[in-house]
């Protein structure tokens, strides 16, 4: 079943949530609300929110990191340790991404300084105890993604030219020391296209990680990477798409993929016409019927039980 969507929602777990949480405190007489991330909390049941806010009246835009009851919503009362940039001067903060894990949130996005420690960008905060932990790691860039899994903390950031293949790494969830035997060395990569090609697309690019099975996959400057969790090796689900993929979801075994795009090139560099979404079974690396032929572009898809939910 294809369901069509605006992108204001974030699913997890089954249930859509509305993606203002922030309650309407007075933030300032004309300050917006932008929200960045969610972290989910299955155990408890928790939310964790974060944004920032700002306005004429509110400059610069200044961190927005809220906690709630994930079944009806309701604030849950948490003070969260302080976060800055610059000493605190006039710099705009924000927190791009988290994630969360046994008892720790990770945060990373534009911000030196988390509870009085210096940080570059990335953290780590035990909630039970409000304890800023001491992992500072550089992480070669601005983070996109933090994704926990299989005993891992995976961190990717926004260069592929980084000392990091691709921009990905990862520590371990008991002491977060990173894992320097897992490097992704590119072999097969899609052709791709670069800014200055015919069939590029147009910045700003979702940047998203997925982990199933024995891969992480994940969506980078308009085309989506195929990493192994347990050796180096990176592949490609395709050969060249024309021009950008938005967004993906995986389902029972199958990619979703949804953007600005007309047609892709499979591994054996045969076109595939599709308008807008696509669907690739990962097994066999090969597309499979799925074909909504939208008109438009389309900016996010999510899964919901077998329910495929696409948005412009």
């Amino acid at each position: 079943m294809l369901l069509a969507f605006f992108c204001t929602m974030q699913l997890h777990s089954q249930t859509i949530y509305p993606v203002d949480l922030f309650d309407n405190a007075n933030l300032g007489p004309d300050a917006g609300k932008r929200t960045k991330c969610f972290a989910f909390d299955s155990i408890g049941n928790r939310l964790f929110q974060a944004g920032d806010y700002g306005g004429a009246s509110v400059l610069p835009y200044k961190p927005l990191l809220k906690l709630v009851n994930a079944i009806n919503y309701a604030t849950i009362p948490y003070t969260f340790p302080a976060i800055t940039l610059g000493g605190g001067s006039n710099i705009a903060v924000s927190i791009e991404t988290m994630a969360y894990n046994n008892d720790i949130l990770y945060i990373a996005g534009l911000f030196d300084n988390v509870g009085g420690q210096a940080k570059n960008g990335l953290a780590a905060i035990q909630i039970s105890s409000g304890t800023v932990l001491s992992w500072n790691p550089s992480p070669g860039g601005n983070v996109t993604n933090l994704l926990v899994d299989g005993g891992y903390l995976y961190v990717t950031f926004n260069s592929a030219a980084s000392t990091y293949s691709l921009g990905v790494r990862r520590y371990n969830i008991l002491g977060l020391a990173p894992d320097l035997t897992w490097s992704p060395n590119p072999t097969t990569l899609p052709v791709s296209f670069s800014p200055s090609s015919s069939t590029a697309g147009t910045p700003p690019f979702t940047d998203k990680l997925i982990a199933y099975g024995t891969n992480l996959y994940r969506l980078f400057e308009g085309d989506i990477y195929k990493l192994n969790k347990t050796n180096n090796t990176v592949s490609s689900l395709y050969n060249l798409v024309i021009k950008q993929i938005n967004d993906f979801t995986i389902q029972n075994g199958k990619a979703y993929i949804v953007g600005d795009f007309f047609t892709i090139y499979n591994l054996s560099n045969i076109a595939i016409n599709r308008n807008n979404a696509a669907s690739i079974t990962l097994s066999t690396n090969t597309f499979n019927s799925w074909n909504p032929d939208f008109s438009e572009p389309q900016q996010c898809v999510a899964a919901y039980g077998d329910t495929i939910l696409v948005g412009n």
